[in-house]
Formats: structure tokens, sequence, C-alpha cells
């Protein structure tokens, strides 16, 4: 914590009600009259505006928040303006400040300026035992001037598109750029949101950090700042997108969006360090949970303390594919450096095509500049007795059937971009007694590459080669590579992910990249349908990659190897069926093979015999069965080498998840069952009906606690979103009440497709390792409130029909009024022009008080609504009387 002196004073105390106010070194002024009044001291902030705002433009301060709420109404930023006041609640400029927390505090600002604006210059640090809510304003769209990203919660403003980095004038003032200074968060219930995109240049905000950004502007901007969390509960909300489906999504902490293309790795200066505390992260539309927007970086990335995080990603809005990891980059984006240690708890998911830690869809793990060029490696490590569950995304196409993935820990989808066919690996450490679950998404592995990907690297001569997953002191993992179906020629085939290493091969064959296991670290490794426990995925070649396919065991490693299906892969030999031993054993001390220092051993079973020869550094593991040899590998120098190829078919057990309609009508079922035990399964949105009954959520059958489990979108208060198999199979049995929904609710029915996007809620397996948080009864909960923003807007075209009807109104009434005046008409004609004069009065009459009526002039401004055609009819029938009593 940085340490802010205090002077010896009373507290200023201040109403916000009474005028907007301003805070410098030497006083303070409200109001917005009057000279400054000096002083220097501690300042308390209370009471209510919709229109004032807070600016501290230089000094070191103290500040608590007493019960203060500011929310400005949608407001437009016109072009040059350098006023934050205008559209901020809460403005920090050049300046040190501490909050101080007491009682609830709501912060909302408007076009996109952030809840609590940092500037690149400033600091703020936030403690107490209140509430504080902050959320960013949206952004301004391309329709007006300037387009503005949408603001974070608490951190940096939205992009504009007057902003210059080069000139000593921004247009948008110096807090248009994106950017934002150093946020501490110690103690006190933070709930930060970020503003939403308003259209597709330019992103929506982060909860907590940076703004929406834009690529095309010919001002790259690279974010930058820091987020330190030492204690408290935090939530923090990514921004969404101007569309339900669209890549454009704030980071829940981390970077704001990037918007306006081309489509590739945003570079990230973002630092984000969580030490303490309860954290819960979500991103929306393609972003990060914590880590990168979408499109960009995740930056550097550091957890530990006695920190309890959930970090969930998300994808693009619609369960398909793009994505963004739980912890890393966004949708493209890339995973720079990542540590977790020091007793930390992390659950992490990926969406779509992410990592649950690691690479966005598209994304892998290394650090990249501005021009897009592999600067060095990027590192995964996770170490210091942290425990981590690390899930990857997943997705399934509707029109292929197609199901692809991210890894749970490495890289995300390879989905073969413009700027370079492979994603880079880079290296993954995890040691020192940490327990580690990583589960991949579909054709994905646990650890390793995400689907089509291999775990490469480059070296200094920019060669390809290896990237290293070292497993290392006393660290207990679990790896479990997902399984899936490619379409190839319009025939679905089964492919899976390696536990630790490659994903399938589709269009390379990729290799597992260098795997060590060694000091005393336990490994229990599930390889997905086809693949290997630890090594390569489906469709791989092994004598096109031997020499990337490297698995070294060192002392007193423990290992377990299982495959997820009982046919063997295509390659790199067909063997026969009934190969079905388990591989465990234990590495001794003295580092020799596990066979006792023979040459030859028959196991009791008489199902394998290992032959072990070592001849100058060359190694050769054959592999027999009953029958005879069946599977020959060759390593060179490389100790022990390619134990990674032993494959075994025996299935572990799996859990099926269905869905009763109990009464109801309907179908459901669950793409993604069977499961495996204690994996995540994201209840489905509710597809079921009954006659004169309102869906209440599922109940698993048979459960005595009897909790209510629903997806987010069916908005079932306090439900669970996510359930936890426990070594049985599952029953979802939908629940009913006699209650009758308002016309403007839904009824719960949808398509769900079991990617379980939304609010979710994680259930800890305390039997696993993992705790609850400190102090807490409940299971930790993804559901962070999202506040509530109206859809309402008023149309520019209506407003101008209604102003022509209005004057088409008055010009007839006048012409009336002058020709009765001079009587220059006939008795006849002037009683038919009165009466035409009458139909073409009363119209715009009608057509204003209808405007005014049935638009939100305090919403958004759109050109043309579905009032604009009658409103238009109405204007042209009103012109006609108007001719004719203008007829001379």
């Amino acid at each position: 914590m940085t340490a802010f002196p205090m002077v010896a004073a009373a507290d200023q105390s201040l109403d916000i009600g009474d005028g907007s106010i301003t805070i410098t070194a030497t006083g303070y002024t409200q109001g917005g009259a009057g000279p400054e009044t000096p002083y220097i001291g501690n300042y308390t902030i209370t009471g209510n505006s919709a229109s004032d705002t807070v600016q501290i433009t230089s000094g070191t301060h103290n500040i608590t928040l007493n019960g203060v709420s500011i929310s400005l109404p949608p407001a437009k930023v016109a072009a040059n303006t350098t006023k934050s006041a205008e559209v901020c609640a809460f403005s920090i400029n050049d300046s040190n400040v501490t909050l101080i927390l007491t009682g609830n505090n709501v912060l909302n600002s408007t076009a996109g300026c952030a809840g609590i604006y940092v500037s690149a210059d400033s600091s703020l640090a936030i403690e107490g035992s209140g509430n504080l809510t902050a959320t960013g304003g949206s952004g301004q769209s391309v329709f007006s001037n300037p387009t503005i990203g949408g603001g974070a919660g608490i951190g940096g403003n939205g992009q504009n598109s007057n902003y210059n980095k080069s000139a000593t004038d921004f247009g948008y003032g110096a807090f248009g750029e994106g950017d934002f200074g150093t946020i501490v968060i110690h103690s006190g219930n933070v709930t930060a949101s970020g503003g939403r995109a308003a259209n597709g240049n330019y992103g929506a905000g982060a909860g907590i950090g940076g703004g929406g950004l834009n690529s095309n502007m010919g001002n790259l901007i690279i974010p930058s700042g820091s987020v330190l969390i030492h204690g408290g509960e935090v939530q923090a909300n990514g921004g969404k997108s101007y569309n339900s489906m669209d890549t454009l999504g704030g980071a829940g902490i981390g970077t704001g969006g990037m918007g306006g293309g081309p489509w590739r790795p945003q570079p990230s200066n973002v630092l984000i360090q969580i030490f303490g505390g309860d954290v819960t992260a979500t991103g929306f539309n393609d972003s990060s949970g914590i880590g990168g927007g979408a499109n960009v970086n995740s930056g550097t990335i550091e957890i530990g303390g006695d920190s309890v995080v959930v970090a969930i990603g998300s994808d693009e809005g619609d369960n398909t594919t793009w994505g963004g990891a739980g912890i890393g980059g966004g949708d493209n984006g890339w995973a720079n450096n990542i540590t977790i240690q020091g007793n930390a708890t992390v659950h992490a998911i990926g969406k779509g095509g992410a990592a649950g830690i690691g690479g966005g869809n598209g994304g892998g793990v290394w650090v990249t500049d501005e021009d897009y060029n592999f600067i060095r490696p990027g590192k995964i490590l996770i170490s210091e007795n942290a425990s981590v569950t690390a899930t990857g995304g997943g997705f399934v196409s509707a029109s292929t059937g197609t199901t692809m993935g991210g890894a749970g820990i490495g890289s995300g989808r390879n989905c073969y971009s413009s700027y370079g066919d492979i994603l880079l690996c880079g290296n993954i450490f995890i040691d020192g007694n940490s327990t580690v679950k990583a589960i991949g998404g579909p054709a994905s592995a646990g650890i390793g590459a995400g689907s089509d990907g291999g775990v490469y690297a480059v070296d200094d001569d920019d060669n390809l080669t290896m990237g290293q997953i070292t497993i290392s002191d006393y660290a207990e993992v679990v790896a479990i590579g997902g399984s899936g179906k490619l379409n190839r020629s319009g025939t679905l085939h089964s492919l899976g992910g390696a536990g630790i290493g490659a994903s399938y091969s589709f269009f390379l064959d990729n290799p597992s990249g260098n795997i060590t296991v060694k000091d005393n670290a336990s490994v229990t490794a599930y390889g997905g349908q086809k693949a290997q426990a630890i090594g390569v995925g489906t469709y791989c070649d092994l004598t096109a990659v031997g020499n990337l396919c490297i698995l070294n065991i060192g002392d007193s490693a423990n290992l377990r190897l299982f495959n997820q299906d009982t046919e063997w892969p295509a390659y790199p030999t067909a063997v026969g069926a009934g190969v079905s031993k388990i591989i465990s054993y234990t590495m001794p001390a003295d580092g020799t093979f596990p066979l006792a220092g023979a040459d030859t051993e028959t196991t009791s079973s008489d199902a394998y015999t290992w032959n072990y020869t070592g001849v100058s550094g060359s190694y050769v593991l054959d592999i027999h069965d009953g029958s005879g040899l069946i599977l020959s590998v060759h390593s060179e120098n490389v100790g022990f080498g390619n134990w990674a190829v032993l494959y075994n078919n025996n299935k572990p057990a799996t859990y099926t998840a269905t869905y009763d309609a109990n009464g109801g009508a309907g179908t459901m079922a669950d793409a993604q069952s069977p499961y495996l035990d204690g994996a995540t399964v994201n209840v489905l949105k509710n597809d079921f009906t009954k006659a004169d009954c309102v869906f209440a959520g599922f109940k698993i059958r048979d459960d005595a606690n009897g909790t209510i489990y629903a997806h987010g979108d069916d908005h079932i208060a306090d439900a669970l979103a996510v359930y936890t198999v426990d070594a049985s199979d599952i029953v979802f049995e939908a629940q009913w009440t006699q209650e009758t929904l308002p016309p403007s609710e839904s009824n719960g029915t949808g398509n769900g497709t079991g990617n379980g996007t939304g609010n979710a809620s994680i259930k800890i397996n305390e039997s696993e390792g993992f705790t609850l948080p400190p102090n807490s009864t409940e299971e930790p909960k993804l559901e962070p409130p999202v506040p509530e923003s109206s859809n309402d807007n008023w149309a520019l075209l209506n407003l101008v029909v209604s102003i022509a009807g209005v004057l088409t109104s008055g010009i007839i009434a006048v012409n009336r009024y002058k020709k009765y005046k001079m009587k220059s008409q006939t008795d006849k004609i002037n009683q038919k022009k009165n009466i035409a004069a009458l139909f073409g009065i009363l119209p715009g009459l009608f057509l204003m008080i209808f405007f005014l009526t049935t638009e939100n002039l305090k919403g958004e401004m759109i050109l043309m609504d579905l009032q604009t055609i009658p409103m238009c009819l109405i204007l042209a029938v009103q012109i006609i009387f108007a001719g004719f009593v203008m007829k001379k």
C-alpha cells in the first residue's frame, strides 16, 4: 500500500447535492462559482446527485465516501471537449487518492468515462468496510463525433476517435487513451462493471482496468496500468458488446476490448497482482475473466497469498467458436506471463476455443510486440502450494457437428490465422507442492495445446522447436485430455487431445514438446479419444514428429497413464484388442528404468514384455503382447525417451447427465455427457414446458439437499448454474410452480447447447483439496451482479417529423387567420378550406404528443425506430391538406 501523508485536521465534509466538487492540492471549490477555499486535510463526501461530479486534479488526499450516489444520465460528448466533469462521476488526474468506504456508495458515469477514472499519472487506493458499485459509461457510437469506447468500472476511459498520442491536446482530454494508473484494493466490498461498446470500431471497458480500444486509428495504443488486490471482496464484470454476438467485450480485470480490426493479438503492458481477498472476475463477448479484453494479450498476471479467485472467460455470446481464457488472453489474445503461487486457490474457466489458463481462441503462450512479432517465450508458472482447477472452453458446430476447444492450461484453439499457422505454446511449469487439475476442452490437451495444436516454440535463430512442460517438486497433477468429433469429408471422426502434450493433428503432425516429470511429482494423465495419456493426440504420425515428442522421467516421479477410449490410434501402428494393462509405476531413486536393471522382463499377466536396451545414448522401448511385438519406439539422446507413446485402453469411469421434464413436455440432451468424476457440468437452458406452470429450476434426483440448478438465462433466483460430478449419474428433474408469469417475462424456454454461458457458480469438491473462502459457509458463486441498464432510445427522425408537423400546423393556422381577416374568398370556398385546415392542424399536434409519449429522451439517440414510418405517413397526409388550404 502506498503511504499517503495526512495533515492533522478535522475532515472537511462536502455534500455532492450542493454541486460539483473540485479538489486540488491547496483546497476545493464547489458548485463552479467563487474562489477556491483553502484547505489541506481529509475530506468526507456525502449525498446524492444525478448531474454533479467529483474531480481530483492535484495533490495527495484521503477521502471518505459515506453513502454517496452519483448516477449521471446518458450524455453525448461533443467534439474537442476537454471537461471530464461532463461525463465522469469521479475522476482522478495527476493525484494520489485513498478512498475510505462507509455505507453504500454508487458511482455511475456516462459517454465512455470510467465510473472512477484513474489517469495514467495517478493512483487510487480503496479501503474501509463499506460497499462501492462503480459502472463505466457506455461508448459513443460511430454516428456521433467523437466515437468513444466503453469506460472501465474503475480505471481508464474509453479510447476516443479524436485522440492523438503525439499531440498535446488530446481532444477528449488526457483521459481518452484507454490507459489507467495504479489501482490498489485493500478492503471493502467492490463491484465494478465496464461500459458496453457502442459499435464495432471501439471495444467495451474492463470491470477494473482499461477502457475500450480501437486498433485502426493510426495511433496504435499498447494499454498500460496496474491493478493490485490485497483484500476485500471484489466482483469485476467486463463490459459487453453493442450486440449479443460481437468480439468487443472487456475483461473482468485487465484491459478493455479492442475493436476496429484487423483481429490480431494486441500487446498489453497491464500488470495484475492478486495477493489476497475473494475475487470473482467475468469477461463478456470474447474477453478473458482476468487478462486481455477481446483481441488483447494478457499482460503480466500474478496471483498468490491466500487469495481465492474465480475467473470466467466468455465466448461470442452464441456458444460457438472464438472466446477468451479464464485467466490469460482474450479472443485472438496470447498469454504472456502468468504466475499462481503461495496458497492461492484458483478456478479458471475458458469459453469457446480458449484455454482455462493461457491463450484465448487463436492465442498461444508467448510475448509479442505491436507488429505481432514473437519476442520471447511466455510462461505459466504454478508453484508454492497453489491449488488450481482449469477448464478449457469448447463448442459444437451446429452445421458440421465438429467439436473443438482450448487446453485446460496452455494454448487456445489453433485457428490458422493470417499472422501465422502455428501457435507457440511457450513454457509451463508446475512445482512446489501445488495441486492442479487441468481439463482440456473438446479435442484439446489437459495441459499443452488447444484443438489442432502442438507444444511449439522457436529458438534464438527462429527455428521451430519444442516448448517445455515441467512438473516437479512434489506437485500433484491430474490432466484430462478432451475428446471430440471432427467432420472430414462429411463424416464425423472421433479424436482427442493428450492428457499432457499435443491435441489432435489435422493439418500438421503436432508435437507434444519436451515434457519432464521429476522430483517426486505425481501425475495422473488421461488421454482423450485415440490420444496418448502423455504425448500426442489423434492422427499424429510419430515418424514425422518423433524428435519433437520427448518425455523425461526424473528421480521418484510417479505416473499413472490412462486412455479414455477403447480404440487405438490410427498412428503410429494398428494393434489388436486385448491390451488393457494400467501403466502405473514409480521411478526408483537411482533413476534406473523400472525393470530392476533387467534387459527383459515379463509381467505376471504375461500381457507385456518390456525390452530396454541402451546403445550409445540411444534408447529403444519394445512393447509386446502375447503374440509378439506390437510397437517399437526409438528415441535418441533424450534420457528415457518416448515413454509418452504408451497407450492404455482402460477406460476411467464416466457418468451421464440427463434431463427429466417431470410431467412437462419436450426433450433436452447434454451433448457433453458422459462426464468424468469431478468434471464440471454446465446446466442447460430449460427447453421443457408444462401447461399452466412456470419453470422453477432443476433439482438433482435423490438429492436430499434440494439444491436448485438453472442456466443463467432462465433467471432463477439463487440457482446454481454449474454442478460438479460426484461419482454418480446425474438426473436433472424440472421443477414447476402454478404461478403465472407476467406477459413481459420469458417462460424459460430456449435452445441449450451445453456450453453453459452466463453467470455461473462453482461447486468446490473439498475432497480434492480445494477450500472454501475464509470465514465463508457458502459455496463460491460465479454470479457477479451486472447493473441493469435501459434499452429505450429515442429516434432522431421521429423528432424531425414531429417538429415538421407542428410547423405545418402553424403555417395552416396563420394562413386561415389571414384569409379570415382579408375576407377575399367566397363563403363556400372558405368553408371547405376551413374544414381542410382543421384536418391539417390536428395531425401536427398529434405527432408531437405521440413523440413525447413514446420516446425516451433520456436514452440514447438512434436514427429511426418502428414509429418512424407511420409518423412520416401522417406528416405526408398533413402536407396534402396544407397544400389544399394554401392553394389560391
